[in-house]
C-alpha cells in the first residue's frame, strides 16, 4: 500500500509540474486487457483532456490502439507505471505520431530498463514525433537507471524524496 501512496504522491507532483510550467499538454494512458490501470490514474487526470490506448500482446508483439481521443495537434505526455524494454512506449509514441501529434513526451514512475534498454530512447528527434520523444520524466525510484541516464535526453529525473515524505507525513 506504501508503494501505491508514493506513485500516486509521484503523479500528483509530476500533474502539479506541468500545472507549473502552464503546460496544456494532453495525457494519455495505456491500458492492457490483461492489467488494467485501476481509477486513480482517471482521478488525476480528470479535468484535462485524454487519450486512452489500448495494447494487446500477441506473443512477443505489442499491439497499440488509440482507443478514444484526439492527438492531432498536440503535445501527448504518456503515462504509466512501469518501463522495462520500452516497446509499448515506442509503439504508442508511433500510434500518437501517425494520429498527428506534435510532440510526444512520457511520464513512467518506474524506469528499470534492464539491459540498458533506456538507450533506445536517446537521441534528439529533431521536433518530429515519429522520430521520439521530445521529454521522458522518470523517477529516481530505480537509483541504477538514474546513474544511467543522468544528463541524458530527453530524460529529466523527478525526486520521489518529498513525495515520499508527504505520504508518510514526515
Amino acid at each position: 500500500m506504501a508503494a501505491i501512496s508514493a506513485q500516486l504522491a509521484s503523479f500528483k507532483f509530476f500533474l502539479s509540474l506541468l500545472n507549473d510550467r502552464k503546460c496544456s499538454r494532453f495525457c494519455c494512458q495505456i491500458k492492457s486487457f490483461e492489467n488494467q490501470h485501476s481509477n486513480w490514474s482517471v482521478e488525476f487526470l480528470s479535468g484535462k483532456e485524454s487519450i486512452v490506448c489500448n495494447k494487446v500482446r500477441i506473443g512477443d508483439q505489442r499491439i497499440v490502439r488509440i482507443k478514444e481521443g484526439d492527438a492531432t495537434g498536440r503535445h501527448v505526455v504518456i503515462v504509466d507505471d512501469l518501463v522495462q524494454s520500452g516497446g509499448t512506449l515506442i509503439e504508442c509514441q508511433k500510434v500518437l505520431a501517425a494520429n498527428g501529434a506534435t510532440k510526444i513526451s512520457a511520464y513512467v514512475t518506474h524506469g528499470t530498463f534492464p539491459k540498458s534498454s533506456w538507450q533506445r530512447f536517446e537521441h534528439d528527434n529533431g521536433g518530429q514525433p515519429e522520430k521520439g520523444l521530445t521529454y521522458f520524466w522518470i523517477t529516481d525510484s530505480c537509483p541504477h537507471t538514474v546513474k544511467e541516464v543522468k544528463c541524458k535526453r530527453p530524460f529529466e529525473i523527478l525526486s520521489l524524496s518529498g513525495s515520499i515524505a508527504a505520504a508518510l507525513q514526515v
